[in-house]
C-alpha cells in the first residue's frame, strides 16, 4: 500500500528525537488514513508530537496528545506550531471527545499512574502509542490506561459522517523489541486485563513513507492492535 500524499519534510521540522517505533508508527497513519479518518485519536506519550502532526494531515475528529512530562508537553506544543497545527487551550476543550467541527488537537497532561474517572472516561475511537514498554515497571499502569479507554459494551460515536455510525475503540501500539522478557510480560499483562492482542505488522505493513531514515531497522519493530473482549 502506498502512502498518502501529505508534508514528509515534517521529520525536519522537530524539536529533540522521534524513537524507531514512533518513526514506524508514523508510517502506519499515512500508510492507513481509512483507519483514523473522522475519528477521535488518543496518543499516549505523544513524544514529539510526529504522529499527532499527521493524524492532523489526514482529517481525524479530534486528536488528544498526552504526555507525563510538562517540559515534553511543552516542547511537543511548539513542534505542532512550526508545523502549523493549532492547538487549542485545556479550558476551551471539551474533555468528550464527541464533536462535529474540523479537526480539534489538545494537548493535557496524562499520568499512567494517577488515572481521574475524567480521563477513564474519554471517548476516543483510536488510541495510539510508541516506545512505551521499554521499561518493565511502565507496564501495568500502561495497560490499566489501556483497559480504562478500550470499554467492553460502550461502543463509541465516529465524527465526520453524515450519519451517526458507532464502533468499539482499537489501540495501535508500536515497540521497538529490545528485551524479548518485557515484550512477553506486556503481552501477558494485555491477556490478564482481558484485552484482546494481535500483531499487525505483517499484515497492515506500512509503507515505506519517510526519507532520511534509512538506518531505521524496521524488522525490530512490532505493532500490536489491542481490543477489548468478552469470551
Amino acid at each position: 500500500m502506498a502512502c498518502m500524499s501529505c508534508t514528509l519534510s515534517i521529520c525536519c521540522h522537530l524539536r529533540c528525537s522521534t524513537w524507531p517505533a514512533g518513526l514506524l508508527l508514523s508510517e502506519f497513519v499515512l500508510s492507513h488514513p481509512e483507519l483514523f479518518f473522522g475519528k477521535n485519536c488518543l496518543e499516549v506519550g505523544a513524544g514529539t508530537g510526529m504522529v499527532g502532526v499527521l493524524l492532523a494531515r489526514i482529517g481525524t475528529g479530534k486528536i488528544m496528545l498526552t504526555d507525563g512530562s510538562l517540559a515534553t508537553l511543552a516542547n511537543l506544543k511548539n513542534n505542532l506550531s512550526i508545523n502549523n497545527v493549532e492547538v487549542e487551550e485545556a479550558q476551551q476543550a471539551n474533555s468528550d471527545l464527541n464533536t462535529h467541527s474540523s479537526t480539534r488537537v489538545e494537548c493535557r497532561q496524562l499520568t499512567w499512574e494517577t488515572l481521574f474517572d475524567k480521563e477513564r472516561n474519554l471517548d476516543c475511537n483510536v488510541i495510539l502509542g510508541a516506545d512505551l514498554i521499554y521499561d518493565p515497571l511502565n507496564i501495568p499502569p500502561l495497560v490499566n490506561l489501556l483497559a480504562s479507554l478500550l470499554p467492553v459494551g460502550r461502543p463509541i460515536r465516529t465524527n465526520g459522517l453524515e450519519q451517526n455510525v458507532y464502533e468499539y475503540p482499537v489501540a495501535f501500539i508500536a515497540s521497538a523489541i529490545r528485551n524479548p522478557d518485557t515484550l512477553v510480560y506486556f503481552v501477558e499483562t494485555v491477556r490478564k486485563a482481558g484485552l484482546k492482542m494481535a500483531e499487525v505488522g505483517e499484515t497492515m505493513r506500512p509503507a515505506i513513507c519517510l526519507t532520511g531514515i534509512s538506518d531505521l531497522d524496521r524488522s525490530t519493530i512490532l505493532i500490536h492492535k489491542i481490543q477489548a473482549w468478552k469470551d
